[in-house]
């Protein structure tokens, strides 16, 4: 009886460590602890991130004290690299600039700033056929203004301006204002009132301001300043007329029509020689009448640009038709010979002569070059005889200081008249002077800030070419 209780005892020991086993081993089961937990008791949190596990330090040796950890440094975030801002993209303005009456402007110039600034412009154009073409940055407001460019009397227009303005709008009209009078009309034949050809007309208006024009179509359209003004037409073959006008700023005064009459014309014969008599065959021969001009109460005369043109024969003579009696101008130029420069005479009669002398002079062609002989383009070059100035070209003109040409005959001659400049000649980097008269010269060059001088000798019918140092 005692033997059965003991084994039952020693079978409910091992019973109850199995049990303690199999539930230790089902609460390691994850998909167990719902069960575990029961109905009723609140659910855990699950993390929503990761952390990392820091160790845990170990405790110091007891009678050690613990170092104190230096304050963590906390390095800067990196911020994410940003695109640096680009500049505006630009685009044109086509500024269409027009005058008061809506015409486009040949001329003028056009200016932007940023807005709202008067310091230094962001863009400029200059006006061609009426459009200027600036490019601007998009999106940005500019101020911008037109003017008035070089043609023409000065300040007869007033400038245009617009503010704001955008290169995103691609267009922009600016019209000037007026400071000014237009006046339109033609010039026709007295006789049959067809429009003449190669015209001349002059303004003259109250502040004594000239312009001319000459060769122009009769049909003409004209911007003058305001105020009081005299217009003188005239034509080749055919009497003057001036018409006086007084114009209100901005007023315009249309189909002004001025009759020419026709003149009877004389012929002029003369010939051209040279110093020794000889005829000059091939000289080139122009001629110019003076037209009067009403100025206020009182006339005076101005020569028109040449209206004819001829060449020399065989023996030196020439001719012009229907030659306008009174104040007259004639120029003669042969290659070889110093050219006469215009002179003014008076014709009184038919069959009136005039006979031109000419002297022989040398072709001297000048070359500036620097210390490693490359060619300097030459700003003035000055020709000189025993310190006295003989002849003096630059780029665009030839001053000669004396003449040892001679004009004579039946018509009456009064001297030297401006008439055309003279041009020098430009080839193979070489200024050259026609009609040097002989003789020893000091030859003295200038260019860009350095000089130099040369001596030459000119001989008449003969090229001579000169190389000038420049030194700075």
């Amino acid at each position: 009886m005692s033997r059965r209780r003991s084994g039952g005892a020693a079978i409910s020991v091992v019973g109850a460590v199995g049990i303690v086993i199999l539930a230790l081993l089902f609460r390691a089961r994850p998909g167990d602890e719902e069960e575990a937990r029961g109905p009723d008791r609140p659910e855990t949190p699950q993390a929503t991130e990761s952390r990392p596990v820091l160790p845990i330090p170990e405790a110091p040796a007891e009678g050690m004290r613990q170092p104190l950890d230096p304050p963590a440094t906390r390095e800067p975030e990196a911020e994410e690299p940003r695109d640096a801002p680009s500049p505006a993209a630009s685009a044109r303005l086509q500024v269409r600039v027009l005058d008061p009456w809506d015409r486009p402007r040949r001329d003028g110039n056009v200016v932007a700033w940023l807005s709202g600034s008067t310091g230094k412009p962001v863009a400029e154009a200059s006006v061609h056929d009426g459009v200027a073409n600036l490019s601007l940055p998009m999106g940005i407001a500019h101020r911008i203004e037109a003017s008035q460019g070089s043609s023409g009397f000065r300040g007869l227009f007033d400038p245009a301006s617009l503010d704001p303005a955008y290169s995103d709008w691609r267009e922009v009209t600016l019209r000037l204002g007026a400071n000014c009078a237009r006046v339109s009309g033609r010039v026709v034949a007295a006789e049959t009132r067809e429009v003449l050809d190669g015209v001349g007309l002059s303004l003259f208006t109250s502040d004594r301001s000239l312009t001319a024009q000459f060769g122009l179509p009769g049909d003409f359209d004209l911007v003058t300043p305001p105020g009081g003004v005299d217009l003188t037409a005239s034509a080749p073959g055919r009497q003057s007329e001036s018409r006086s006008l007084q114009l209100a700023r901005g007023e315009w005064v249309r189909d002004l029509e001025i009759p020419l009459r026709v003149v009877a014309g004389v012929a002029l014969v003369g010939k051209v020689t040279d110093r020794e008599g000889a005829p000059i065959a091939g000289a080139r021969v122009t001629f110019a009448f003076a037209v009067p001009h009403r100025i206020g109460e009182r006339t005076t005369e101005m020569f028109t640009a040449p209206t004819g043109e001829t060449r020399t024969d065989r023996g030196g003579g020439f001719a012009f038709r229907d030659v306008p009696l009174g104040r007259n101008a004639i120029e003669v130029s042969a290659e070889g010979y110093e050219p006469s420069g215009a002179a003014a005479f008076r014709i009184e009669r038919d069959g009136e002569e005039i006979e031109v002398i000419l002297a022989c002079g040398g072709r001297v062609r000048i070359r500036g070059v620097d210390r490693t002989g490359s060619v300097v383009s030459l700003r003035e070059v000055v020709f000189e005889q025993d310190g006295a100035e003989i002849l003096r070209a630059d780029r665009g003109n030839v001053q000669r200081k004396s003449r040892t040409s001679s004009i004579t005959g039946t018509a009456t001659v009064e001297g030297p008249w401006g008439g055309v400049p003279e041009r020098p000649v430009f080839e193979e980097g070489f200024l050259v002077v026609e009609g040097v008269p002989p003789g020893m010269y000091n030859v003295a060059a200038s260019a860009e800030g350095r000089e130099g001088t040369a001596s030459v000798v000119v001989v008449a019918g003969e090229s001579v070419d000169v190389e000038i140092r420049l030194d700075d």
